[in-house]
Order: structure tokens, then C-alpha cells, then sequence
């Protein structure tokens, strides 16, 4: 996966606020999402931004994700389990563990 700053950049030149857009409301109407689990095993994530930085890049990534649905939960409920692991700038280690919520109007 390649993200970069052009792809926020646009989403923040809209002047309609993401929770206001629709698709979410779309969304929950058709089909209830229940996502048990969701893994990447071995991936590969780089960020790009302009300027004099080098890109962040995470290798050997390990990503578990569970209970995602699209039901709103509790302001300041984080109903989702988050795992990741990886490799940063080819030296140094990520770990993370903890929770998430993955509610698309809060993110």
C-alpha cells in the first residue's frame, strides 16, 4: 500500500464535512458490515510526504483487526482489538496493542 499527502490533501479541499457525505449513511442502510477478523500477514506500507523527509516505509507487517463493524458506538468506545508489528526504516521495531474504533464518522 503507497498513501501520500496529495491523497489528504483533496479529502481536506472538500468543504463537506466526512461525516456528512452520505456514503457512510449508504452504506449502513444496504448491508450491516460485520467484519470478524481482518489480517495482513508480511505487508508492506510506505508514506510519502513532500519535503526533505525520506518516506516512512513499515516492512515485515503483521496487522489483526477485530469486531469492525458499522454500527456507532459509544463516543469514546473503542470496540475493536488492533494488533500490528513490523519493521521501521529497515532497523528499528513498531508494536502496537490496543483498540480502535473503526466507526467511519470519527476517523
Amino acid at each position: 500500500m503507497h498513501v501520500d499527502l496529495r491523497q489528504f490533501t483533496e479529502e481536506a479541499k472538500d468543504d463537506v464535512p466526512m461525516k456528512d457525505r452520505g456514503w457512510q449513511d449508504a452504506l449502513q442502510a444496504i448491508y450491516p458490515l460485520k467484519i470478524n477478523r481482518f489480517t495482513i500477514h508480511n505487508g508492506d506500507l510506505t508514506y510519502a510526504d513532500k519535503g526533505p523527509f525520506k518516506p516512512l516505509r513499515i516492512t515485515r507487517l503483521d496487522f489483526i483487526a477485530e469486531n469492525i463493524r458499522n454500527v456507532e458506538s459509544a463516543e469514546g468506545s473503542y470496540p475493536s482489538p488492533v494488533w500490528v508489528q513490523g519493521i521501521v526504516f529497515d532497523t528499528g521495531k513498531i508494536k502496537i496493542d490496543g483498540h480502535a474504533d473503526f466507526q467511519p464518522s470519527r476517523m
